[in-house]
């Protein structure tokens, strides 16, 4: 949980109102933001932050970069399964996703999904051949750094 934005501006601020431009960044990245540094440059200009920045500019560049915000990935990778779980038994066939994954959107060849179903731990497989994707969701998403 990321600490109060007034609580890390005044870490920064020390005993000034406004903190230096260059450590806005540092600020917003704390609130779980990880905007790109065009993100960044963007909502900084639009916030009228140049030189230095009051705690108002600093939360309208909070606000403006909200979209930003880290998702859990676990939750994700479970949602985009769960579309494909047709019996709804927390399972998806190993040839179904292979399927998938080779044929639709930005399309992986048969080595790359094959590393990623070597990935999953046997507690991952059901008995049938299925891929457990709730316990395969989790795996995967704590073995990847989320960090900006």
């Amino acid at each position: 949980m990321a600490a109060p934005l007034d609580v890390v501006f005044k870490l920064y601020a020390k005993d000034s109102k406004t903190v230096k431009q260059d450590e806005v960044p540092d600020i917003v990245r704390s609130q779980g933001l990880c905007p790109t540094q065009k993100e960044l440059n963007d909502a900084m200009g639009k916030s009228g932050v140049s030189g230095t920045a009051d705690l108002n500019a600093v939360k309208a560049v909070v606000k403006a970069l909200e979209s930003t915000r880290q998702t859990d990935l676990a939750s994700q990778l479970k949602d985009a399964f769960a579309t494909f779980d047709s019996t709804g038994d927390g399972s998806v066939s190993i040839s179904e996703l292979t399927h998938i994954l080779t044929t639709s959107g930005e399309k992986l060849d048969i080595a790359m999904v094959n590393e990623v179903i070597h990935m999953a731990s046997s507690g991952s497989i059901d008995s049938f051949g299925g891929l457990m994707y709730n316990q395969f969701a989790n795996e995967a998403a704590s073995s990847v750094d989320m960090s900006c």
